[in-house]
């Protein structure tokens, strides 16, 4: 610290002593107090614990060495006064994923919160990084929206992203498994629906299958009537093959839905 320009807290308006600094991963020096960091945060040390170290006639704070970068601990400790709390609106989706983190990590009951609920406007852009955050930190509503939405992320990523939490990669993988089954057997259109004359299928029975083939994945078995919807003019009104191919959807459907919740593998 000698030598070094020595921060004032940045939250607006503190008066309160300066007593400790905690230095980012990125090398900057946050002023705080270890009172607020004891009352806010459970999982700071107690203030009785802080050492100030003086150099001639000059107090020395103790600067704790940190694993956050800046911007997430200048974000944390803004929730660890009595202020109104910070717009996270305005921050970008790493910002608030890494306060999120560091909110459970402290133990910040101030932003553990209101850093759920935004993590979960997230869940459509970002669904296996909010799925890792709600396996990890026990958010089962957040979890369950967030599952369906990975099937189609590659082994490695969720590995790595559930490596904090390897009961909740195996859950997945069993879990994804049963829709990759589902999706095997949806490839099996519904059962022939005959034409006048004994006939199995007309014309545009083929390309409509076809159509719906080229796009059957993981993320469509869970709505395959959208999606037999969506080319059901390929069709051209034939109700036999109309019939056939809203029987499909109805079958997959049903198989859909019998397989397992996330919270069954857990």
């Amino acid at each position: 610290m000698e030598g070094a320009q020595i921060p004032n807290c940045q939250s607006d308006g503190c008066t309160l002593i300066v007593d400790i600094f905690l230095r980012s991963s990125d090398g900057v020096l946050h002023a705080a107090h270890s009172k607020n960091l004891e009352m806010y945060g459970e999982g700071f040390p107690p203030s009785a614990l802080v050492s100030v170290s003086r150099g001639g006639d000059t107090a020395q704070p103790e600067v704790v060495q940190m694993t956050e970068q800046s911007d997430i601990i200048e974000l944390l400790l803004k929730y660890m006064h009595l202020q109104r709390q910070p717009d996270l609106s305005r921050h970008k989706f790493d910002t608030l994923a890494g306060l999120a983190e560091a909110a459970e990590k402290y133990l910040v009951y101030s932003a553990m919160d209101v850093c759920r609920i935004r993590m979960g406007l997230y869940v459509q852009d970002h669904p296996a990084r909010v799925l890792a955050y709600a396996i990890k930190h026990d958010y089962p509503e957040l979890r369950d929206v967030a599952v369906p939405l990975t099937l189609t992320m590659p082994l490695s990523t969720m590995k790595a992203l559930l490596q904090d939490a390897p009961h909740g990669f195996i859950a997945w993988a069993q879990y994804r498994e049963g829709f990759i089954e589902a999706m095997h057997s949806s490839l099996v259109p519904g059962t022939v629906v005959l034409h006048k004359g004994g006939v199995q299928s007309c014309g545009v029975w083929e390309d409509f299958h076809c159509a719906i083939l080229r796009r059957i994945d993981l993320d469509s078995i869970r709505d395959f009537s959208r999606l037999i919807g969506e080319h059901k003019h390929q069709l051209d009104g034939c109700h036999h093959c109309t019939v056939r191919a809203e029987n499909w959807a109805k079958s997959v459907a049903h198989r859909v839905s019998k397989l397992p919740l996330f919270s069954y593998f857990l």
